[in-house]
């Protein structure tokens, strides 16, 4: 990958965090495009993912693809650039060894609201109990043990199990709000982590970079999970105080090492496999 992909790509993640402070994962959350997608259905993955859907996800196409299907780029439209990653491998003609490295481009997209003339299907309009009920069925078949307990949301890696309020029992459905759907996915991202999971590096302690690595990771879960399980809507209180506590820290981290987003981005994305493979619900689109 090369540094000037490397450092547009993390340049724009610090502008979104630096402007949008705490709720720099708003365009997730507020969509009703869904999970970002291309014109052919391919939903994007990873950093793509991320970058799209800060965007507010929907459907999207570069300016060529749009055109085969009859579509116009409206004048006076800028693009949003993503990264096309492709493994090349060679041999070498003496020893007949092959080695492999990866070769990442940028490419310019569009969203459907950005063209003329495409009649495909632009938005998603959730419905509220239909939503609420995958959330739920989702969350329940990951298989993961949480608690309703008083206090703050968490996850325990000495136990295992994940803690929620107490008063979360008592609102399931489509009486929950955003926030408990939002938080519940961040410790979820956590619980994919665990040593026998997926086996992340949690940190020793609050603010050092592993554990700060960590929480980034659990919030792009969270936010990948949102998008495509079509949860709308504002985080809780509780849910912005914990990220206050690692803006800063995740600024830092970015702006020293620019491959930091795209693992963080993968990350993410490894878990969101591993919690759709868990409990066998399937992501739409």
């Amino acid at each position: 990958m090369t540094a000037n992909i490397q450092t547009d790509v993390t340049n724009r993640v610090i502008a979104a965090m630096t402007t949008a402070g705490t709720d720099w994962t708003a365009p997730f959350r507020r969509s009703t495009g869904g999970a970002a997608r291309s014109v052919d259905g391919h939903v994007y993955q990873g950093i793509n993912a991320l970058l799209l859907g800060l965007q507010g996800g929907g459907v999207w196409a570069t300016y060529n693809a749009w055109k085969k299907r009859g579509a116009q780029v409206s004048k006076g439209q800028r693009g949003t650039g993503i990264v096309f990653f492709k493994t090349i491998t060679k041999k070498d003609s003496q020893t007949g060894e092959t080695e492999s490295f990866g070769l990442a481009r940028g490419y310019t997209v569009f969203s459907a609201d950005q063209v003329e003339g495409w009649d495909g299907a632009t938005q998603i309009t959730p419905d509220p109990v239909e939503t609420a009920e995958v959330a739920e069925r989702f969350i329940a078949e990951t298989g993961a043990v949480i608690r309703y307990q008083n206090g703050r949301a968490y996850y325990s890696p000495q136990g295992d199990f994940i803690s929620v309020p107490a008063d979360w029992r008592n609102t399931p459905g489509v009486d929950a709000s955003a926030g408990r759907y939002l938080t519940t996915f961040h410790e979820l991202g956590h619980w994919t982590g665990a040593v026998h999971r997926l086996d992340r590096k949690f940190g020793a302690r609050f603010g050092d970079q592993a554990y700060a690595f960590e929480e980034l990771v659990a919030e792009l879960t969270s936010a990948f999970l949102a998008a495509a399980l079509g949860v709308t809507g504002e985080a809780d209180a509780g849910h912005v105080e914990s990220h206050a506590k690692y803006l800063n820290s995740w600024i830092a981290r970015l702006k020293e090492d620019k491959r930091a987003i795209f693992t963080a981005a993968a990350a993410a994305q490894k878990a969101v496999a591993y919690l759709s493979n868990a409990e066998q619900v399937a992501i739409a689109a």
